[in-house]
């Protein structure tokens, strides 16, 4: 793989999904004062360690956990339902707003925890929210890196902001993966 992460795009049938999937998380929410959740299993690409050992750390931008978050939805994964993505649930609300470095047109944004390291196959891009993306997070720890998709390669990210799903704050609007 070399320095290289290729992510494989949306097919139409799950770009079609997710336009399904709108009014429920809308509803799972809470609100609909801000733009929903957009992330579904068919949109993530589980990765290893060992497939993310080559990116660079300086490129990176760490979260520590918020230790004991809110509700059920923090502590519960039953049966592949995932319900730390249900606000509405007792869900994560915590974000952050991530951004590329300047130039990045399009992009990936992914994550690495103790247990989960993946990446999201949603093109971010330049004209929508200067490439910005809400990243909810949780109990653990979490860096978060960025993948251009033209070169495959790592680009630059950096936090530029941070909210709570249900303060229709300034970054209610930006996508939130």
């Amino acid at each position: 793989m070399g320095n290289e992460l290729d992510v494989r795009p949306l097919s139409w049938v799950a770009r079609f999904a997710d336009v399904l999937m709108i009014p429920i998380m809308y509803f799972v929410s809470g609100t609909t004062r801000e733009l929903p959740q957009q992330t579904h299993r068919w949109n993530n690409t589980p990765l290893t360690h060992n497939q993310i050992a080559h990116l660079s750390a300086e490129m990176t931008v760490f979260c520590k956990g918020i230790g004991e978050a809110d509700g059920i939805g923090s502590r519960v994964r039953s049966r592949g339902v995932l319900l730390f993505h249900m606000p509405i649930l007792g869900g994560w609300r915590d974000y952050v707003v991530i951004q590329p470095d300047e130039g990045v047109r399009k992009w990936h944004i992914g994550w690495t925890t103790a247990d989960a390291v993946g990446v999201s196959r949603i093109v971010l891009r330049e004209h929508v929210w200067h490439g910005r993306v809400r990243m909810l997070i949780g109990q653990k720890d979490v860096s978060f890196f960025g993948i251009c998709s033209k070169s495959h390669k790592q680009i630059g990210i950096r936090q530029v902001g941070a909210g709570r799903i249900g303060d229709h704050g300034q970054h209610s609007r930006v996508p939130l993966l």
